[in-house]
């Protein structure tokens, strides 16, 4: 890494999909699998650790210029001038993550879940974060979460930032972070978001319209600071042939404030 400091702007004229589509309450925000790619690229390793989105990015209708800071050569925030906990280059940081310092073990392999499938409880974002055919199986030890993507293939629709590959589509990530969010709708908890991973490991790209199940369970992870904090998850996201293609581990969310402000 040659620089320590990448730009990207965010908001000014039309916005694509991937944005305008992921909403929180009605307002448009950053997704945390966009926000965890850009990081994962920017120290140019496909595996995180200590993960944390400090709180949601919301982008109104005005330009937003971020950085994507690097210091240490192996930790990265996300930062920006809106109003947020402060950041190490003394802007607001959104999210920050360190790049693994040396081999760390996997995930076990997890049996199905033994439930008739379902459709799953309510809808996530817009049309881009939606897959198709989906279906799911839950209980009270975790849940299964089946559908498919059409794989990315033009500029438009893969987020800004470093250079884009197939093997970075935010929507895998994301279907990982939805398995745990359909859990918790079916069972009442008030809405959630990311807010910390203990690791986050990218082994292989979806393939075109592929059906990809993201298998959930509770993990041994200590529950996030702070009070009401979620227990942890691992994430396994399946292909077809059971190849892995991301390991998600001690994945916590918060609560979403109805009310949070940007000023």
């Amino acid at each position: 890494m040659s620089d320590t400091r990448e730009t990207i702007t965010l908001g000014a004229g039309s916005c694509p999909a991937w944005l305008t589509d992921h909403r929180i309450h009605g307002r448009t925000v950053v997704p945390a699998a966009v926000s965890a790619i850009w990081m994962a690229r920017r120290l140019e390793t496909g595996l995180l650790v200590d993960v944390r989105w400090l709180r949601p990015l919301h982008v109104a209708d005005e330009a937003i210029s971020l950085r994507l800071e690097v210091f240490d050569e192996v930790e990265v925030a996300l930062t920006g001038p809106r109003s947020g906990p402060a950041g190490p280059f003394g802007r607001a940081c959104y999210a920050r993550a360190v790049r693994a310092s040396g081999p760390t073990a996997g995930l076990s392999s997890f049996a199905p879940i033994d439930a008739t499938p379902s459709a799953p409880p309510g809808s996530f974002h817009g049309p881009f974060w939606r897959a198709t055919s989906t279906t799911m199986r839950a209980s009270e030890e975790g849940l299964d979460l089946s559908g498919s993507f059409a794989v990315l293939t033009s500029e438009s629709e893969v987020p800004p930032g470093p250079p884009a590959t197939g093997d970075w589509d935010p929507r895998a990530l994301d279907w990982c972070f939805q398995a745990v969010g359909a859990w918790e709708r079916s069972r009442g908890t008030t809405p959630t978001w990311p807010a910390r991973a203990d690791a986050i490991r990218w082994l292989a790209a979806p393939r075109p319209r592929e059906v990809l199940e993201a298998r959930a369970r509770r993990s041994g992870a200590a529950s996030a600071s702070g009070s009401g904090a979620a227990p942890g998850w691992d994430v396994v996201l399946q292909g077809e042939d059971d190849r892995r293609l991301i390991e998600l581990s001690g994945y916590q969310t918060g609560a979403v404030p109805r009310g949070w402000t940007e000023s």
